[in-house]
């Protein structure tokens, strides 16, 4: 029996000292549910003009469930699930559900807790 995929979209912009914390994190988040669901985790570069691409590279290389879809152009970080889609990285199914991440914050603890609000440092 195929699993449920959960496609975990997360936009970046200049967020080369976050990347490999925000996919620690949400590795630490979705292992509890690994044997019921798959995952895979879509980073969107907007444009970054550090070294975010690299670092997401890299992550990739070690990581299958991540894929990269980098802007040539800034966007609005609403449309992160919209170009995943456009892009044809997720295929919505009945078997499907995506989730956005809000934009990382630095110093954030809570973020990708599960049963907390994941923006909110509270």
């Amino acid at each position: 029996m195929t699993k449920p995929l959960i496609s975990i979209v997360s936009p970046t912009y200049n967020e080369e000292q976050n990347v490999a914390e925000l996919h620690t994190r949400i590795c630490n988040a979705v292992a509890q549910y690994e044997g019921k669901y798959e995952f895979e985790i879509i980073i969107i570069d907007n444009c970054s003009e550090d070294n975010t691409v690299r670092r997401l590279t890299d992550i990739a290389k070690k990581d299958p469930r991540v894929k990269i879809i980098v802007n040539v152009r800034k966007a609005l970080t609403v449309r992160a699930k919209n170009i995943a889609d456009k892009n044809r990285i997720t295929r919505p199914t009945k078997r499907q559900t995506t989730m956005l991440l809000p934009k990382m914050k630095p110093i954030c603890p809570n973020i990708l807790s599960i049963g907390r609000n994941p923006g909110s440092c509270a």
